[in-house]
């Protein structure tokens, strides 16, 4: 009786240092996950920030592109282009040519 007494109290003891054990490596393997999410949200928020830049960038290139084909399709550019490689002569104007 004496062996079996001594092994309940064994038991005990065995069962805290089981659940011990088994928190620290729970502990660890979270410690380990919270880690390795925390880098990936950094490298997530990095390539957003790049990403908003490239956009910011865009949206000026398409700015300036609607700009320029605002004025390409002025009547002043069409006028200014007409006159400058087609030779155009307003109504009521003369062309003086140098001899």
């Amino acid at each position: 009786m004496d062996q079996h007494t001594n092994n309940l109290e064994k038991k005990p003891t065995q069962v805290r240092t089981i659940i011990i054990v088994s928190a620290i490596i729970f502990g660890v393997l979270a410690l380990i996950a919270l880690i390795s999410n925390i880098t990936i949200l950094s490298s997530q928020n990095a390539r957003i920030a790049r990403m908003q830049a490239e956009q910011y960038a865009l949206e000026q290139t398409i700015n300036q592109n609607n700009n320029d084909i605002a004025w390409l399709g002025s009547p002043e550019h069409i006028e200014e282009y007409a006159r400058g490689n087609l030779g155009m002569v307003g109504e009521n104007e003369h062309v003086f040519k140098g001899r």
